[in-house]
């Protein structure tokens, strides 16, 4: 299992990362990756907004040891 910290470098690379794709045309970023799906734009928003609650709301009240059940959630 990772630790705390290792787990906020992990998000803190993947913002880092997706900053870089502000090189790209924007109309790659907005557009559906399929008929009914979200943009690369849409993704990386829902990601980015998802790991900020982790790093800013989550990870600070996880206590050393603690059992995190896992989520399920429905397969693509």
């Amino acid at each position: 299992m990772k630790t705390k910290e290792e787990l906020i470098e992990e998000f803190e690379s993947f913002a880092q990362w997706a900053e870089n794709l502000q090189s790209y045309d924007p109309s790659l970023l907005y557009k559906p990756i399929g008929p009914g799906k979200w943009s690369v734009s849409e993704i990386l928003s829902h990601i980015l907004f998802w790991d900020r609650f982790m790093i800013e709301e989550f990870l600070p009240q996880v206590k050393p040891g603690a059992d995190i059940p896992l989520v399920e959630f429905e397969p693509l």
